[in-house]
């Protein structure tokens, strides 16, 4: 019997294995290509194909294409949708570095506010280098878009979306307020970080979709000094909006210690207003 080839049997996916698969392999293509107005046009047979699963178990699983595009829009709505934004946790010891390049900074109230302004500027300029491969406001805009145009999953899409938000304001509250201590600010008016966060998340998502057609908000720059520092730089109307909203909702921090360092001052305080 030598030379007789043998047949390995693939082991028979279980239908949360083959569910599992589907939907993964649908999301990395949305994330790749864009979500597009229309679920259909994603292909379903394709997505079964890249998937390596049955087709008779697809089916069994979901009897229309449709019910497994409504299973897709929860699946999406509680990934993550928020890749445009100013500041994130991979970027933290970029600016954690800069704040710590000159010290003298700390000494005057006058110097806080200018590297403030700085540490702004260099966020959203940061997130423009960053989003041109990034899906994520592209597909919160078609998802909200599409939450108005399905009554599938409604309420269990809608509510996706608000534990992704919530657990957003959580996330980068948190991450604000490192920022905020390492530079010597905090909200006003009662606010907290996390509101700070929000809204500017809102604006930077809201100009990146407006600046699709709209050419003052793409990342076109000019040089000068909008906020009276003393220290010229490359603004785009994006960080100039964004850097007046955040002056507008923060002042100094009167328990700043100039005397320490950056990443001391980053680490979390006791009874810090959050």
């Amino acid at each position: 019997m030598e030379g007789r080839p043998t047949t390995v049997r693939r082991r028979r996916l279980s239908d949360a294995e083959t569910e599992r698969l589907m939907l993964d392999t649908a999301v990395e293509e949305v994330l790749t290509r864009g979500l597009p107005v229309g679920l259909d046009r994603l292909g379903f047979e394709e997505i079964i194909r890249r998937a390596g699963v049955s087709r008779t178990a697809v089916y069994r699983k979901w009897r229309t294409r449709e019910d497994f595009y409504a299973r897709l829009l929860l699946e999406l709505a509680g990934h993550d949708q928020h890749g445009v934004r100013a500041f994130s946790a991979e970027r933290l010891p970029q600016f954690l570095a800069f704040l710590a390049t000159d010290p003298d900074w700390r000494r005057t109230p006058e110097g806080r506010r200018a590297t403030f302004v700085e540490l702004c500027r260099r966020g959203v300029e940061a997130n423009l280098d960053h989003r041109a491969g990034s899906a994520g406001v592209g597909l919160l805009v078609a998802l909200v878009a599409l939450l108005q145009s399905t009554e599938r999953l409604h309420d269990e899409i809608l509510a996706a979306l608000t534990v992704a938000e919530d657990d957003f304001r959580r996330t980068m509250g948190g991450l604000y307020a490192t920022l905020g201590r390492a530079a010597g600010v905090r909200p006003r008016y009662g606010a907290d970080w996390a509101t700070v966060a929000s809204l500017g998340s809102a604006l930077v998502v809201g100009g990146t979709v407006q600046g699709v057609g709209n050419a003052l908000l793409r990342s076109e720059s000019r040089p000068g000094d909008p906020f009276g520092t003393g220290r010229t730089a490359d603004w785009t109307t994006l960080s100039l909006g964004y850097t007046a909203l955040l002056l507008s909702l923060t002042e100094p921090d009167p328990d700043f210690d100039p005397d320490a360092t950056p990443a001391s001052l980053a680490a979390p305080r006791p009874n810090a207003v959050e």
